[in-house]
């Protein structure tokens, strides 16, 4: 997916956090971007802290379409904290209004990335990622 301009509008808790703001935005996923609400990835000019997170450039936003509760994404990364795993994205639920169109509740999340404030890798270290079209 190429990213493209977009205005877009993120809304917690009834309060807009951010937005309308001009920035670049890219479809995401393989099969998940076949349903009707789409996940995207949004990439802003310079780093930015959103709701509490840690400063970055680049966020998903999760459309979590198959999961009506909207609770499992959410619940695998409580479950991965309290495992005390390396790193585990960050996360909100929001409102998304894209180009002025309300496209309803997304999880914002942390983009699995290499960084020091992110996935540490080490010297050693490889990241892989299981994709079903490879």
């Amino acid at each position: 997916f190429e990213y493209i301009p977009a205005e877009l509008c993120i809304v917690h808790d009834g309060d807009t956090v951010l937005g309308p703001i001009t920035t670049t935005i890219a479809g995401r996923g393989n099969s998940t971007w076949s349903y009707p609400k789409k996940p995207y990835k949004i990439k802003f000019p310079k780093k930015i802290a959103l709701l509490g997170m840690p400063a970055g450039i680049t966020f998903s936003l999760l459309a979590n379409y198959c999961d009506k509760s909207l609770m499992r994404t959410a619940l695998g990364f409580t479950v991965g904290r309290v495992l005390q795993q390396p790193w585990v994205p960050d996360s909100r639920f929001v409102e998304l209004v894209l180009n002025g169109t309300h496209l309803g509740t997304y999880q914002l999340t942390e983009s699995v990335k290499v960084s020091d404030s992110r996935v540490q890798l080490g010297e050693t270290g490889f990241m892989v990622e299981y994709d079903n079209h490879y």
